[in-house]
C-alpha cells in the first residue's frame, strides 16, 4: 500500500511539473524550456527587500522559503513562505510560473517561521525533507530547515529547526538549536549540504546522512569566503547536526577569490554562488562551478544575460522533469523591480545533473 501512494504521489507531481502529458496523444511540444532572461517573480515580491531564498520540497510540491523585510516595513529580515507553481503547456508550449495555491497544506510551515523569526535578522534559510523508518513499516517525516541569525549577538550564527510527524497535518515542533560544529566561526551561514551519492537536494524522499560536506560561507581572516567541512558519519542526520563537535573548515581554493565570495548553493554535482571579484559585470554576479574529480572546477560567471551592474544575489537551482534546461531563482535590486532586491526566476543554460552547455 505504501508503494502504491508513493507512485501515485511521484505522478501526480511529475504531472505538476511537465504540464499535461498527452494531447490526444501526440504532444506537440514535449519539452519545456525556461526562459534565458531573468524574469521577476511578481506575484511573490514585495516593496521591500526579498531574498535569501530556498526551494524545497513541502509535502511533495514546491514552496519557496526567503528572507524579506516586508513585515517590518524594511527593518528587520524575516524568514517566511510562498507557493511555487510550475506549469508547462504540452500543447501551447507556453510556460505558466506562479505562486498559485498547492495541492497539500502547508500550514505547518508558520509555526517554523514564528520559532525563527526573532527582532533580529534571519537570512539564508535552506530546508530539507525526508522520511525514516523507525520500525517495520512505521515512518516519520522530518521538514527541517537551517538559517542564520544575529539574535543577541554580533556574528550570524547558523541554527535549524524541524517538524517531526507520520505524514499527517500533526506532528511535533522541535528547536532552534545551534550547528556547533561551525557556529565559533564569524558570520557562518548559508549552509548547503553535498553527497556525491545525492543527484538532486530538492528531491522529497532523499536520504541526509548520505551527505558527505556542509558547505557555507564565513568571514575568516576579514573577508567572506565559502568553505567546506566533512560531516561525521551517522545514522541520525538531526543528532549529529546537535553535536558538539567542532570541526575545522576548509577553504575551497579554487572556488574563492581575494573579494566576497558568498551564499553558495549546491545540488548535484553543481554549485551556484555570489561573488563581487574583478571581471563582472559590477556589483555581486552569479557564478557556477562544478565537482569532478573530487574538486570543484574554476568559477564560471554567469554572464550579461543574467548579471546586470547591480547586485545579483543568492541563487538556488531547482531539477524539473521534462525540460530541457533547469530552473535558478536568485535576486536582484536591478531597476524595474516592486522595489529593493526582488526574487527573480531563469533559465540555466545546462541541465543541473549533465553539464552540457547548450548555449555554446
Amino acid at each position: 500500500m505504501k508503494n502504491l501512494y508513493v507512485f501515485a504521489i511521484f505522478i501526480l507531481f511529475a504531472i505538476i511539473f511537465s504540464g499535461c502529458p498527452f494531447i490526444n496523444n501526440k504532444p506537440l511540444y514535449r519539452e519545456g524550456f525556461f526562459p534565458r532572461y531573468p524574469v521577476n517573480f511578481y506575484e511573490v515580491n514585495s516593496e521591500y527587500d526579498d531574498y535569501n531564498m530556498a526551494l524545497p520540497i513541502i509535502r511533495h510540491t514546491q514552496y519557496l522559503y526567503f528572507s524579506s523585510n516586508r513585515n517590518s516595513a524594511g527593518q528587520e529580515f524575516d524568514v517566511i513562505g510562498d507557493n511555487l507553481h510550475i506549469w508547462w503547456d504540452m500543447e501551447t508550449g507556453l510556460l505558466s510560473i506562479s505562486n498559485s495555491e498547492t495541492y497539500y497544506n502547508t500550514d505547518f510551515t508558520d509555526t517554523l517561521f514564528k520559532m525563527i523569526n526573532t527582532p533580529a535578522n534571519e537570512f539564508g534559510p535552506y530546508a530539507l525533507n525526508y522520511w525514516t523508518s523507525y520500525n517495520q513499516n512505521e515512518y516519520a517525516r522530518y521538514d527541517l530547515i537551517t538559517y542564520s541569525s544575529n539574535y543577541e549577538t554580533n556574528s550570524f550564527k547558523s541554527k535549524f529547526v524541524y517538524f517531526q510527524s507520520d505524514g499527517s497535518e500533526t506532528g511535533t515542533y522541535h528547536g532552534p538549536f545551534e550547528i556547533h560544529m561551525i557556529d565559533y566561526l564569524t558570520d557562518a551561514q548559508y549552509i548547503s549540504f553535498f553527497s556525491e551519492e545525492i543527484d538532486d537536494v530538492s528531491y522529497w524522499n532523499i536520504d541526509p546522512n548520505k551527505f558527505e560536506q556542509l558547505i557555507f560561507n564565513a568571514n575568516i581572516d576579514g573577508s567572506n569566503g565559502i568553505y567546506s567541512i566533512a560531516l561525521p558519519e551517522s545514522d541520525d542526520f538531526i543528532e549529529m547536526l546537535k553535536s558538539d563537535t567542532i570541526i575545522t573548515p576548509v577553504r575551497i581554493s579554487t572556488v574563492n577569490s581575494i573579494s566576497e565570495d558568498k551564499c553558495p548553493f549546491v545540488n548535484a554535482s553543481l554549485m551556484v554562488f555570489t561573488s563581487n571579484r574583478s571581471g563582472g559585470f559590477g556589483g555581486y554576479d552569479l557564478y557556477y562551478s562544478w565537482y569532478e574529480n573530487g574538486i570543484w572546477s574554476k568559477p564560471v560567471n554567469f554572464g550579461e544575460t543574467i548579471n546586470t551592474e547591480f547586485d545579483e544575489f543568492r541563487p538556488v537551482t531547482i531539477e524539473v522533469e521534462n525540460f530541457k534546461n533547469d530552473l535558478m531563482i536568485f535576486s536582484s535590486n536591478r531597476p524595474g523591480g516592486k522595489g529593493g532586491f526582488d526574487l527573480y526566476y531563469v533559465g540555466l543554460p545546462f541541465k543541473v545533473r549533465d553539464f552540457v552547455n547548450f548555449e555554446d
